[in-house]
Formats: structure tokens, sequence, C-alpha cells
């Protein structure tokens, strides 16, 4: 009897759309990308031409459950981890707030990202924003980072009906897995470096 009872509910549970039959999960891996906030709270960049700013974070957000039960009025059959954080870098007078967020879809295993700064943001708007992760290298100042997600001309853009309101556009931006921004370049040649306390090593990155 307490089986019939049983699948009953379950049956109830998956007319009214109850249920996730397909999910995701980012495993302990994969939310690296957004742990950065925790490892440097508030780093700090210099200028090419000596000028300074400072980076804060505002929000992390983590949807990752393994909970296939839920209730909502608006029904979904699947259920597709996602994390992400937000930015805003200080500079002078004036302060322009990014975002970075990872993403596993139902139907690809690999991780998705969605990306911006100061309204120069990821080039995918079927996908919400949301594109394949490529790891690269970035080199600067003689230290090579890996992991990095390198945002230029090739997979971001500025949005038409936004880019009039961009005083100054960035053209090139570089996220790192263990440590966040720590590059931003204007299109006026400004580029803005991350200042480490201390320089890292070869031996930091060998385990990134």
């Amino acid at each position: 009897m307490k089986q019939v009872v049983f699948f009953f509910l379950l049956s109830l549970l998956c007319l009214s759309n109850c249920v996730y039959f397909r999910m995701t999960h980012l495993s302990k891996d994969d939310l690296g990308w957004v742990q950065c906030y925790s490892r440097n709270p508030s780093p700090k960049f210099v200028s090419n031409r000596g000028q300074t700013s400072s980076l804060s974070y505002d929000r992390v957000n983590i949807a990752n459950s393994t909970n296939r039960f839920y209730f909502s009025a608006n029904g979904s059959y699947k259920y597709e981890a996602c994390a992400s954080y937000e930015l805003n870098v200080h500079q002078a007078n004036t302060t322009f707030s990014g975002w970075f967020g990872i993403k596993k879809y139902v139907d690809d295993d690999s991780l998705w990202t969605s990306f911006e700064l100061n309204r120069f943001c990821s080039d995918e708007i079927r996908n919400y924003g949301y594109i394949p992760l490529k790891k690269c290298d970035f080199e600067m100042d003689s230290v090579i980072y890996h992991n990095c997600v390198i945002a230029d001309s090739t997979n971001a853009i500025y949005i038409p009906h936004l880019v009039d309101t961009v005083k100054i556009r960035i053209d090139k931006f570089v996220i790192s897995k263990k440590y966040g921004l720590i590059y931003y370049r204007f299109d006026n040649g400004e580029e803005f470096k991350r200042i480490f306390k201390h320089k890292p090593t070869k031996k930091d990155y060998e385990a990134d």
C-alpha cells in the first residue's frame, strides 16, 4: 500500500512539472572559477600611465543543487547548474561593473562562460551571453598565467544600443581562474595590470 501511495505522489509531481528529469552539476574544480573573491577580496591595479584602480566583489551566485524535486509555478524538466560573481572596478572618480559566470548545459558536459566588463560582454545572444569556455595562457610581466579567459574582439562585443553610454571603451580584459580579473585595456591604449604583493612563481601555476 505504501508503494502505491509513493508512486501516486511521484506521478502527481511529474504531472505538475515538479521533478527535474535532466540535471547537470558543477564539480569542485568547476567552482574554482568563482572562488577568486575569497582568495583576493580587494586587489589593486596600476596602468602604463601611472593611474591606479581597485576591484571589489559585489555578489556571488551559485545554483548547483542535486535535488530533483522542486515547487514552482513555472515548471521545467531540466536543471542546468551555473555559478557567477559580480564585480566593480573603482578608478579615479568613476566605477564600472562587470561579471563572470560559468554554466553546464544538459546537452553538453563541457563548461560555458558568460562575462562582461564596462558593457563589453561575451558575444552569444542565442545562449543569453554564454559561449564555450576556452582556457588560455596569458603572459604579463614575464609571468605566464594558466587557465585564463581572454575577452577581446574575437569573442566579445558592445551591444549596439548600449555602446553610446560608455565614455572610454574596453577592448580587452583577462579573467584568471585563480585570481579573477588580472588585466584590462581601454581602446585608447591605457592598460591596467593587477598588482601582486608577491610575484607569482612557476610553482604557483603548476597546479592551476
